[in-house]
């Protein structure tokens, strides 16, 4: 039940963010709940066995990890 919460919340805040609505103004933000939501899924689901979910959510938290910025000079 927490694997499927945690997936539609990351989903949800990544749809709010492509969106650009107001609710996301902070990009860090946004960036941290993606990453711990994508980090909490993949931590049940290969708890649960499911490890093509585990393996769907590295891009994800690989694209929305606050330790890497993406290379802005």
């Amino acid at each position: 039940m927490l694997t499927k919460i945690m997936m539609w919340v990351s989903i949800a805040v990544v749809l709010l963010a492509l969106l650009e609505l107001p609710v996301t103004s902070e990009p860090i933000l946004v960036e941290i709940v993606v990453c711990a939501a994508g980090l909490l899924v993949i931590c049940q689901a290969v708890r649960a066995g499911q490890y093509l979910l585990a393996t769907g959510f590295l891009p994800i938290i690989v694209a929305f990890s606050p330790l890497c910025t993406g290379g802005s000079t």
